[in-house]
């Protein structure tokens, strides 16, 4: 990618981190959203968890980006399209409540998400695991084909290690350590078009999912009366 292309997303990531940081939200009515469902308030809580989550990590991997530390940058932007599958999932589990005028698996999927964990002795939800549940769930390969390619930085492996970390040179029999430049140059773009579109399509989920709560309440309720 060209350096005034990798200027111009970088531009765009700040200011759009910028807009996210400057919105978050402080406290939720309970009693505003329903006063009879408890679904909707929960769901609502697990979205605003997750953005919450989301300006910690974005700025974070931006930072790293700036300091050109790839690792640290990818690894974060990993984690943050992650936070990103799961507003993703939770819009599509709402779209499905409404669009089948039944509430399904949705509680469970958010009490999974807002209050899940990975420890089976845990007095709680078993969480989503986040590949199988949440990453091929959001049902797009590009997204899908994205992540694969920012674990590869992520894990220890060649791609994140000795392949940005280490040159050898067979005819002197040698390996020389530090950072490969051109290898890097090409973990930056990937990076930071990785960076670019999670951050915009997490602003997009989470406000698909803002608007999507009164109408999933007016739903719940019309079920408890029997009317759906």
């Amino acid at each position: 990618m060209p350096e005034k292309d990798t200027e111009r997303l970088s531009e765009e990531v700040r200011q759009n981190l910028d807009l996210l940081r400057k919105d978050l939200p402080r406290r939720i009515d309970i009693l505003a959203i329903s006063r009879r469902s408890k679904i909707p308030w929960k769901s609502l809580e697990y979205r605003e968890s997750l953005i919450w989550r989301f300006a910690d990590l974005g700025p974070g991997a931006y930072d790293e980006f700036c300091k050109e530390r790839m690792v640290s940058a990818i690894t974060l932007t990993r984690a943050a399209a992650e936070t990103l599958a799961a507003m993703w999932c939770l819009r599509n589990q709402i779209q499905i409540a409404l669009d089948s005028r039944a509430v399904g698996d949705l509680h469970e999927h958010v009490m999974k998400g807002w209050m899940g964990s990975s420890n089976p002795d845990a007095d709680f939800p078993s969480a989503h695991r986040v590949y199988k549940h949440l990453i091929k769930r959001t049902d797009e390969d590009s997204f899908r084909e994205s992540y694969e390619t920012l674990s590869e930085f992520s894990h220890p492996n060649y791609a994140g290690a000795a392949g940005l970390f280490s040159r050898s040179n067979w005819r002197e029999m040698t390996t020389e350590f530090g950072p490969d430049t051109e290898r890097l140059r090409a973990a930056r773009s990937i990076c930071i078009n990785c960076l670019s579109a999670t951050v915009m399509m997490f602003m997009q989920m989470y406000n698909q999912v803002g608007e999507s709560i009164p109408d999933l309440a007016k739903l719940c309720e019309e079920l408890l009366d029997g009317k759906s």
